[in-house]
């Protein structure tokens, strides 16, 4: 396993991370990362690749709110990705 500074600096692999507490049914700290994805976003990172991360953080976030069972938040979470508007 990465160690858990590394993963918190670096977007792609806090998903990475959260998808798999979602598969393996852990769920308590799949916040903190997609907080962590969000903030690990550099400013230099071109507009259209932080578009693209901002939306997979939320796609990924729209998971874990289906597995807290809070279906109106997802969905409404997953519209919103849907539409590109990140």
């Amino acid at each position: 396993m990465l160690p858990d500074t590394l993963v918190r600096t670096r977007p792609l692999l806090c998903l990475i991370h959260v998808v798999m507490l979602l598969f393996t049914n852990h769920l308590e700290d799949a916040e903190t990362f997609l907080q962590d994805a969000e903030a690990a976003i550099r400013s230099d990172v071109p507009a259209d690749q932080k578009r693209i991360l901002r939306g997979q953080i939320a796609t990924v976030r729209a998971n874990v709110l289906y597995y807290y069972s809070d279906v109106v938040q997802s969905v409404a979470l997953a519209r919103q990705c849907l539409s590109n508007k990140w």
